[in-house]
């Protein structure tokens, strides 16, 4: 395969990887299908030498860092409600009265969560999302 061959491939397999970030960014995807989906991409292209792979490995470690300081935000669910970790939301739990410790203790799930913007709404979406085991924080000797 000559060079202008590869940087066909690679110059395609960028374009592949814009379309999915730019779902992402719209639509929200688990971190598991975001890895299948990568993968995907990645086998189809996986006849690239080397130095082309890790250009656009590279590209996509740019992306999705990019993606995730913009959109991904951790949450914990007390009683069925999203309370943010991040002061400046509405939904930060200082905001909302609740002491950190509250939120640990009766936190049923943790985990990063996409808040995708439609016009004025923001609709949020489970990136990466685990189920907690519970100890009281006095019994953590906290």
């Amino acid at each position: 395969m000559n060079t202008d061959q590869v940087l066909l491939l690679r110059n395609r397999a960028i374009a592949c990887f814009a379309e999915l970030y730019w779902w992402v960014e719209r639509r929200g995807m688990s971190s598991a299908n975001l890895s299948d989906s990568k993968n995907k991409i990645n086998d189809k292209f996986s006849e690239m030498p080397r130095w082309a792979k890790e250009y656009v490995a590279g590209w996509c470690a740019c992306r999705q860092a990019h993606l995730e300081q913009k959109l991904v935000f951790f949450y914990t669910i007390p009683d069925g409600r999203l309370v943010s970790t991040h002061r400046d939301r509405v939904d930060f739990y200082g905001a909302l009265d609740i002491d950190p410790n509250e939120v640990f203790d009766r936190a049923t799930h943790s985990g990063h969560y996409w808040v995708i913007q439609q016009g004025t709404e923001e609709r949020i979406v489970p990136y990466f999302v685990h189920e907690m085991e519970h100890k009281p924080v006095s019994e953590k000797g906290v």
